[in-house]
C-alpha cells in the first residue's frame, strides 16, 4: 500500500533545514541601505528643494557619514544629518545633530 499522491514531499529534516535557512535573511546590508538612501537623495535632486535632512538608522547613518567624509565619534539616537544640494551633488554641511 503506497501513497496516493506520488509527488515529491520533503522529509522532516529537509523541512526544518529550509525553514532555518529561510530565517537567515536578516534584511539589507549597511551598504545596501546607504545606496538606497543615496538613490532617494538623487530622486530629491529633481525637486525644488536644495536642503534636506536625513534621519536614519545608526548603521546607515555611519555609512552615509563615511561616504560624505564627515568625522564622527559616536552616533546618538535620533541623529540627523544636514545635506545641501549644490552643483549637481549633495554635500554634508556641519556634522550630525
Amino acid at each position: 500500500m503506497g501513497r496516493r499522491n506520488k509527488t515529491y514531499s520533503k522529509d522532516l529534516h529537509q523541512q526544518a533545514y529550509d525553514q532555518l535557512t529561510g530565517m537567515l535573511a536578516f534584511g539589507e546590508s549597511k551598504k545596501e541601505a546607504r545606496d538606497r538612501v543615496l538613490k532617494e537623495l538623487d530622486a530629491l535632486a529633481a525637486e525644488p528643494y536644495q536642503v534636506a535632512g536625513a534621519a536614519i538608522h545608526g548603521g546607515t547613518m555611519g555609512q552615509l557619514l563615511n561616504y560624505y567624509h564627515v568625522p564622527y565619534d559616536k552616533i546618538p539616537n535620533c541623529a540627523a544629518l544636514h545635506l545641501v544640494y549644490e552643483d549637481g551633488n549633495w554635500r554634508a554641511e556641519g556634522g550630525i545633530f
